[in-house]
């Protein structure tokens, strides 16, 4: 089978129009295409810049909590020993009910005080007189 192509003056004219209408096209798809690279370059980078901020966010968040609880149960627990002090404090000056009546521990651990309260209740050691 031949094939035979005659091409005349105004096909070769046409010919090379089509082949600038070409190159022309893919110029510009080149264009567009470097357009989208950019672009797609652009949304990665923003993509990565807001998924950092909700990291830094949700950690400032985290953080935030924390640093409440913390305090909360740190003042939580300044109370707790502050009550126990006070409750020492009114054992020690005998301002319990199961200390009533009774000596202080004060009074008790002083000698002179001890010394006097057993005078007084006649139990004085001979050994102290």
């Amino acid at each position: 089978m031949e094939v035979d192509i005659k091409i005349g003056g105004d096909d070769i004219a046409e010919l090379r129009k089509l082949v600038e209408r070409l190159e022309k096209a893919i110029e510009d798809g080149r264009g567009v295409l470097k357009d989208l690279n950019q672009t797609r370059k652009g949304l990665v980078d923003f993509i990565e810049l807001e998924t950092k901020g909700q990291c830094v966010r949700a950690a400032d968040q985290a953080i935030e909590t924390m640093t409440k609880t913390i305090r909360r149960e740190m003042d939580e627990s300044v109370a707790k020993v502050a009550k126990e002090f006070d409750d020492l404090k009114k054992l020690y000056m005998g301002q319990t009910p199961e200390r009533a009546g009774q000596p202080t521990i004060e009074d008790m651990t002083s000698f002179a005080k001890v010394v006097d309260h057993l005078k007084k209740e006649g139990k004085m050691p001979s050994w102290l007189i």
